[in-house]
């Protein structure tokens, strides 16, 4: 896509420029089209920073998702195991009859 428009840039200067165009004219064309190529490039530049960011947060409530469901889980399992010791303790208590 770029060589096929630097070909035909370059082949619209080298009609223009056989033509006997004002200079000044030529400076408009070019100030013109640098121009736009700086707003789309600016535009792709905005248009990938959006992305990246959306990507950034999308990623940072997934972390903190899974880092919540870690500490449920763990939370889960030292109740568990509070629970089944106090069963033990329990029992242990209740066979030997105090």
């Amino acid at each position: 896509m770029l060589l096929s428009l630097s070909l035909s840039l370059s082949s619209h200067l080298t009609l223009l420029l056989q033509s006997k165009i004002n200079l000044s004219v030529l400076a408009s064309l070019t100030s013109i089209v640098a121009a736009r190529a700086a707003q789309v490039w600016s535009r792709a530049q905005l248009t990938r920073q959006q992305m990246q960011d959306a990507m950034t947060q999308g990623l940072y409530e997934k972390a903190a998702d899974s880092q919540e469901g870690v500490l449920h889980t763990v939370l889960n399992q030292m109740s568990d195991q509070h629970t089944k010791e106090v069963i033990l303790a329990y029992a242990v208590l209740l066979i030997r009859g105090k």
